[in-house]
């Protein structure tokens, strides 16, 4: 009798310690790949910016940007302008992202449908905290002029 129970003792272990397995693989999954796509959230926030979608981006901006921003339909208000002059969104030239000091910047360059040249959104993030210090549009070729190491096209 002693060794059936501990058998099942046992085996209630193993059980458990099998349920407990497939959620920490999960997690451990999610995070790898979160850090494998590292360009996810500036992706995201340009996305909320041209999508009118400014209460998502006006929540993860930091103070300064806040301000310049104004208010979340302040944020819509100029993507329904970045529209108006530019187009719709016609497709993704470059990413790029790099460094500056412990924010990351990343450059994304957009053709445009009635845009003369390409447009670029820079976003200057904290990954770890996911708050955007800065954001800006503009053409092209200004951006490379003010980011020479990012190599973009």
């Amino acid at each position: 009798m002693f060794r059936s129970l501990r058998r099942a003792v046992v085996a209630a272990r193993a059980a458990a310690l099998l349920a407990l397995a497939p959620a920490a693989l999960r997690e451990e999954a999610a995070a790898a790949a979160l850090a494998a796509d590292s360009l996810a959230f500036p992706r995201q926030f340009v996305q909320w910016v041209l999508t009118s979608q400014g209460d998502s981006a006006f929540a993860h901006a930091g103070p300064q940007l806040r301000e310049s921003m104004k208010s979340a339909q302040g944020v819509n208000d100029m993507a329904g302008r970045v529209a108006a002059r530019f187009g719709a969104v016609q497709g993704t030239d470059a990413e790029v992202q790099f460094d500056e000091g412990p924010l990351k910047v990343y450059i994304t360059a957009l053709r445009f449908a009635t845009a003369p040249e390409p447009g670029a959104w820079v976003v200057v993030y904290s990954p770890a905290t996911r708050v955007v210090e800065r954001a800006s549009f503009g053409p092209l070729s200004n951006i490379r002029q003010r980011y020479p190491q990012a190599k973009l096209p």
